[in-house]
């Protein structure tokens, strides 16, 4: 097992695509980072849709070959069926060149944990960091603790700066008590994955799973209720189908035991309409049923003294836009600027984590604007206006890419007032589609 340094300039805790975007900017500058990861990768996650805007961090981050040459699942685009209407949306319409993407988290996370290590980040697995001391210091102390087969050993690692990217483990936020509940997003995720089955393509066709790569399939979203909702997405070998369950709806998949659990998940995705006749004929996988509850949530602060919060250790909002690698990309990137800056420049440290707060916040209150069903009584005035801010200096057609991916979900009462001062109103005619021909699908196992 390789030795922690007693000192480094900067300490990243997590390996996920926040962490290793952070560790991997600054090392690539020449900068001593040791970032802690508390599990080995390949590590469990979720399959998960990334949208076009994940390429220019995987750009510079120099890792955006190895992503294309992964033989992830390139998808044609998204679509919704929400409230008995059925509406689409493609990236290439809003001038998007490079494809969107359905991967598996487990080896997407690896490559870029792989890329920061060869950058120079000196990377840690099976190392938990379990509390941090003196951010408001010059010295950062980072109390860790070692998997060493049955036993563990404890230890400490002093650092100028803190980057925690621990995901919803959220090490510091939950030390200092600064993460609360996202109250306009109270939902809880149980995802799961299946073998074969079929899958909707851009054009509304209905298509084996044998045909994932030669008819290109969409990342699929189907209402439940009001504001619940189940995503569908097809992967290099399986599919991974989840359902964002509102609190009101828990019970319903409640059970005794894992067995009954699974059961309970299988008959509600079968009989979600639509989605449930996409699925005949496809396998559960058993032992692959996950959940988390309350995943959403809200920082007090961003950033404390010499500590960056990035990606879900500072925030987590609802999944349904496919912004959460992206964002904790942005993060990642945004945190390694303003400490690189700040070590070659001690006089700028406030100015620069100012600059760091100002722009996440704003950033994450236009995702919550895209996201929250009910923006009266869960978005702030001054939420608003950050989110508008932002809004402003988008360019045109990203503006209606966003009107039109609200408008699928009908969340678009929050953003239409918005994008209207902005002189954005209309939604493009070819986003309906008529429902498909599931006739000749065979009939769901009785």
């Amino acid at each position: 097992m390789d030795s922690i340094p007693a000192r480094t300039d900067v300490v990243v805790i997590g390996g996920g695509p926040a962490g290793s975007m952070t560790a991997g900017l600054l090392a690539r500058k020449g900068i001593a980072v040791v970032l802690l990861e508390k599990e080995r990768h390949p590590r469990p996650n979720v399959g998960e849709s990334l949208i076009p805007h994940v390429w220019p961090y995987l750009a510079r981050l120099g890792v955006d070959e190895a992503v294309r040459q992964a033989g992830y699942i390139r998808k044609s685009g998204a679509v919704a069926f929400w409230n008995g209407g059925l509406r689409r949306l493609r990236f290439r319409d809003f001038g998007y060149t490079q494809p969107a993407l359905h991967v598996e988290r487990d080896h997407f996370d690896h490559l870029l944990l792989r890329r920061a290590a060869a950058l120079g980040a000196d990377v840690h697995e099976e190392t938990s960091a379990v509390r941090v001391d003196g951010l408001e210091t010059d010295e950062c102390t980072v109390h860790y603790r070692r998997a060493n087969g049955a036993a563990s050993e404890n230890g400490v690692l002093r650092a100028r700066y803190v980057v925690d990217a621990s995901g919803q483990a959220a090490v510091v936020a939950r030390q200092l008590g600064l993460r609360q509940f996202d109250e306009g997003l109270r939902f809880s995720s149980f995802w799961g994955y299946y073998h074969g089955g079929h899958y909707l393509t851009y054009d509304g066709a209905v298509r084996p799973f044998a045909a994932r790569r030669t008819d290109m399939p969409t990342t699929l979203i189907t209402a439940i209720g009001d504001w619940g909702w189940i995503w569908h997405i097809v992967l290099r070998e399986e599919v991974s189908v989840g359902i964002i369950l509102p609190q009101a709806r828990l019970h319903e998949l409640r059970a005794a035991d894992a067995e009954a659990r699974e059961d309970r998940f299988r008959q509600f995705i079968a009989q979600t309409p639509l989605l449930g006749d996409v699925m005949r004929g496809a396998e559960f996988i058993p032992g692959s049923l996950r959940g988390i509850r309350d995943y959403a949530y809200r920082p007090t602060r961003l950033a404390i003294g010499r500590c960056y919060l990035v990606g879900d250790a500072a925030a987590f909002v609802d999944p349904i836009n496919s912004v959460g690698v992206v964002f904790g990309m942005y993060a990642g990137a945004l945190a390694a600027a303003s400490i690189e800056r700040s070590l070659a420049n001690g006089t700028a440290e406030e100015r620069c984590r100012a600059l760091f707060e100002n722009q996440y916040a704003a950033r994450l209150a236009l995702f919550r604007l895209l996201a929250v069903p009910h923006s009266e009584q869960y978005l702030s005035p001054a939420e608003i206006a950050r989110a508008r801010q932002v809004l402003a200096m988008s360019n045109p057609r990203e503006r209606q890419l966003m009107l039109l991916q609200s408008t699928m979900t009908h969340r678009s009462q929050n953003l239409r007032p918005v994008l209207a001062q902005l002189g954005v109103t209309e939604v493009p005619e070819h986003s309906t589609l008529p429902l498909p021909d599931l006739s000749h699908l065979a009939p769901p196992a009785p």
